[in-house]
């Protein structure tokens, strides 16, 4: 990619607005906790999600700023184009003639995501 072409790619500026002042908003929300002196677990918790928020937001891109303008290679969107497609496909049927069967054939299985891992902290254990 040529200098030209990193200047020219169209940027996702609400959304980063956005995520930039939720972390704001969240160091702000824990900093007037410890400023007071009063620790509270969901004020915590409060802060914590809107910091991890407006990271997201971030590196989210805006709606109107499609895949080729913020500089996505081709490859990628072909790959998440087939993936789409198989997510879409409709399952197809098919009759046996001998006991009037119906088979249901679903389409090709969506390529597996992989999951995180979730912790979940009880209330009692804060």
């Amino acid at each position: 990619m040529t200098t030209t072409d990193q200047n020219t790619k169209k940027l996702s500026w609400k959304t980063s607005v956005a995520g930039v002042l939720g972390i704001l908003g969240g160091l702000t929300l824990l900093a007037q906790m410890v400023q007071a002196g009063k620790i509270d677990p969901a004020q915590i918790t409060a802060g914590i999600t809107a910091i991890t928020a407006g990271v997201g937001l971030i590196f989210a891109r805006d709606n109107n700023v499609n895949s080729e303008q913020v500089g996505v290679a081709p490859a990628q969107i072909a790959m998440t184009d087939a993936i789409s497609a198989q997510a879409h496909a409709a399952p197809t049927t098919s009759t046996n003639p001998v006991t009037g069967a119906v088979t249901l054939t679903p389409a090709a299985p969506v390529a597996p995501v992989p999951l995180q891992p979730t912790v979940i902290i009880p209330p009692h254990a804060l």
